[in-house]
C-alpha cells in the first residue's frame, strides 16, 4: 500500500454541500455571522484568545490528578506523560476536539479531528515559543447511542460487533464480551495482506487486555497519536465533575443553558439561520442502570427523572454529590461548558455540525463565566490514487466535480462529446406541422379537428418512444464511460456518504502510524476546505 503523495488541491465545503448556511458564513466572515463568536478562526482570533486565556484560572493541580489516575494502568509514551506534566504550568494551554466512542477508530473523520488538533498545537508552539500547547481528545464515554458506534467499514463490508446483552449503562462501561469475534472477521477481510492482517491483530490484542469500551478506545487512540503528545480524556469520571460542580449546580438551579441559548436561537431564527441544537429546561440527564439515560425535570422544588422514581432535592445534591454525580451526564448543550471550565483550552476543533451549535453558545458561556474559545473547523481530506486522478483528467473532468453526482456527470459528459440530439426542437417543429395541418382540413371539414388532435398526440407518443431508446442507445454506447464514473464517484463517497463518514483508515494503508504522521504534516485547520490527496499506487 501506499505512502507517498503529490501535492493537494481544495474543494470549498459549499461546493461539496457540506455544512449549513451559518457554517459557511462564519468561515468565510460575513458580517450577520459575526455576532455569535468572539474570536475569528484564524490565527488573529487565536492569538486574542490565548491573551484572554490567562484571565479565567483553572484546576490545574486537580486536572493533571485525575488525568494521571486515568492514564494509571496503561504504559505512557514520553510525550504524553510529559504533556500531563506540562498541564500543571501556568503557560501550558490546550486545543481541544472531542467524540464519541469508536470502533477500531474508525471512520477517517475521527482520525481527522485528533490529527488536526495535533497539527494546531504544533503550529502554536512554533509561533509561542515560551507557551506550551497540548492537544487533547475528549472521549464522550457516557454516549448511550450504542447502536450508532458498533459498527466499522472496511475492504466495502460493514462488520458490527454483536455483545450477548444490551444492558442500559454508558457506552464508555460497556465490558468487551464478543470483541474478538468481530476483530477475527477484519483480520479475515485483510486476506492475503499479512502485513494489515497484522495490525488488526495487534489492535485486537489492545481491545482484548481492556476493561471496558472507553479503556480500549484509550489504548488504540495512545497507540497511535500516542508519540504526538495526544492526551485522552475521559469524561465520565468523577474527580473531573467535580472539578466541574458548579456547571452541574447552575444548571439545575438557574437553567442557564435554556435561557441563554434560547435567546440565541431567537437571534439566529431571526438571522434567516437555522438552529443545530435546541435546549430543554434543564440540559442534564441522569444515567441508572435499570431504566437507562434519561432527561432530569425541575419538579417544584426537587428534580425528578423522567421514566424513573428517583429524585431529589437541592440539598440532597449537595450534600450527596459523590453519591448522585456518578449518575448525571451532560448533552450537546452542556457537555461544551463542562469541557471548557476543566480544560486551559485557546481553541476547539470540530466538523460542520459542532461548530455550527458550538456558534449557538457564546452567551451561555459570558453568563456561566467560563471561557469561549476559538471555534475552528476541523480538516477534511479526500484520497484518490494516481490512476484515478489519471481517469478524472481523461475524462475531462476537474476536483470539484467529484461531488456531483454520477448521472449529471455522465449527463455532463455525453453533452460534451456525443452533443445528442435535442428532441424538444423536433417535437416542436411537428407541432407546428400538425396545427397546420388541422387548420387546413378544418377549413374544409370543422369535424376532422379532432382527428387531427388524436393524430398529433399519437405522433407525439411515437417520438417520445423514440426519444428514449435513442438516449437509452447513447448509454449503452458509454457504458465504459459510465461505470468509470460510477467507480470513481463509489470511492469518494461508499454507500452514499462522503469518504471520511465510512472508510477506513486501513482502506489506505497497512502502515498506519506513518500514515498518520503524514496526515498530522499536511492539516492546516485555519484552512478549513477539503484537501484532495492524490496517492501513489
Amino acid at each position: 500500500m501506499f505512502l507517498c503523495y503529490m501535492n493537494f488541491h481544495s474543494i470549498a465545503f459549499e461546493n461539496a454541500g457540506i455544512g449549513s448556511p451559518l457554517f459557511h458564513d462564519y468561515l468565510s466572515g460575513q458580517e450577520q455571522a459575526k455576532v455569535f463568536y468572539q474570536f475569528t478562526p484564524d490565527w488573529h482570533g487565536l492569538e486574542k484568545a490565548l491573551a484572554a486565556r490567562r484571565k479565567h484560572p483553572i484546576n490545574r493541580k486537580a486536572l493533571h490528578a485525575a488525568l494521571t489516575k486515568q492514564y494509571g494502568h496503561i504504559p505512557l509514551s514520553a510525550e504524553v506523560a510529559q504533556n500531563i506534566k506540562k498541564l500543571l504550568l501556568p503557560d501550558t494551554f490546550t486545543v481541544t476536539t472531542g467524540h464519541q466512542l469508536t470502533l477500531g477508530a474508525s471512520p477517517l473523520f475521527f482520525i481527522y479531528k485528533i490529527a488536526s488538533v495535533i497539527a494546531l498545537a504544533q503550529q502554536l508552539s512554533e509561533k509561542h515559543t515560551d507557551c506550551h500547547f497540548v492537544p487533547v481528545l475528549w472521549l464522550n464515554s457516557e454516549d448511550h447511542d450504542f447502536e450508532e458506534i458498533r459498527h466499522c467499514w472496511f475492504q466495502n463490508q460493514k462488520f458490527s460487533w454483536s455483545p450477548p446483552d444490551s444492558p442500559l449503562i454508558p457506552c464508555g462501561e460497556r465490558d468487551l464480551d464478543n470483541i474478538h469475534l468481530v476483530f477475527d472477521q477484519l483480520i479475515q477481510a485483510a486476506g492475503h495482506n499479512q502485513t494489515l492482517a497484522q495490525v488488526w491483530q495487534s489492535w485486537k490484542d489492545l481491545y482484548i487486555q481492556s476493561h471496558n469500551l472507553t479503556d480500549a478506545t484509550r489504548r488504540l487512540v495512545h497507540h497511535l497519536f500516542g508519540k504526538h503528545g495526544l492526551v485522552i480524556i475521559d469524561q465520565q469520571d468523577l474527580a473531573l465533575k467535580k472539578m466541574a460542580l458548579p456547571v452541574f449546580r447552575n444548571e439545575l438551579i438557574q437553567q442557564l443553558s435554556f435561557h441563554t441559548v434560547s435567546q440565541t436561537v431567537t437571534h439566529l431564527e431571526e438571522a434567516g439561520y437555522k438552529p443545530q441544537a435546541l435546549p430543554r429546561e434543564i440540559n442534564l440527564f441522569y444515567s441508572d442502570p435499570e431504566t437507562g439515560r434519561n432527561r432530569i425535570l425541575k419538579t417544584g422544588d426537587r428534580f425528578t427523572v423522567l421514566n424513573s422514581r428517583i429524585s431529589f432535592s437541592l440539598d440532597e445534591f449537595d450534600n450527596g454529590t459523590d453519591a448522585l454525580l456518578p449518575y448525571l451526564s451532560t448533552n450537546v448543550i452542556t457537555r461544551p461548558l463542562y469541557q471548557e471550565s476543566l480544560l486551559p483550552d485557546i481553541a476547539i476543533i470540530g466538523g460542520p455540525s459542532e461548530v455550527a451549535y458550538w456558534l449557538q453558545y457564546r452567551l451561555m458561556f459570558e453568563k456561566s463565566n467560563v471561557f469561549y474559545p476559538v471555534v475552528l473547523m476541523r480538516d477534511s481530506f479526500l484520497f484518490i490514487s494516481r490512476k484515478m486522478n489519471h481517469r478524472l483528467q481523461k475524462l475531462g473532468f476537474s476536483y470539484p466535480d467529484l461531488t456531483v453526482s454520477p448521472q449529471i456527470l455522465l449527463n455532463r459528459w455525453i453533452e460534451k462529446h456525443d452533443k445528442p440530439q435535442d428532441f424538444e426542437e423536433i417535437k416542436q417543429i411537428f407541432s407546428e406541422q400538425f396545427q397546420l395541418l388541422a387548420r387546413i382540413i378544418s377549413q374544409s371539414d370543422h369535424t376532422l379537428q379532432a382527428s387531427a388532435e388524436a393524430a398529433w398526440r399519437s405522433t407525439e407518443r411515437q417520438i417520445q418512444k423514440l426519444e428514449k431508446k435513442y438516449h437509452r442507445s447513447i448509454r449503452k454506447k458509454h457504458e465504459l464511460t459510465a461505470e468509470q464514473i460510477k467507480q470513481i464517484h463509489a470511492w469518494c463517497y461508499p454507500e452514499g456518504l462522503f469518504q471520511e463518514r465510512i472508510t477506513h483508515m486501513l482502506d489506505l494503508t497497512n502502515k498506519p502510524e506513518q500514515w498518520i504522521s503524514y496526515v498530522i504534516s499536511v492539516c492546516n485547520p485555519l484552512h478549513a476546505t477539503i484537501k484532495l490527496l492524490i496517492h501513489d499506487t
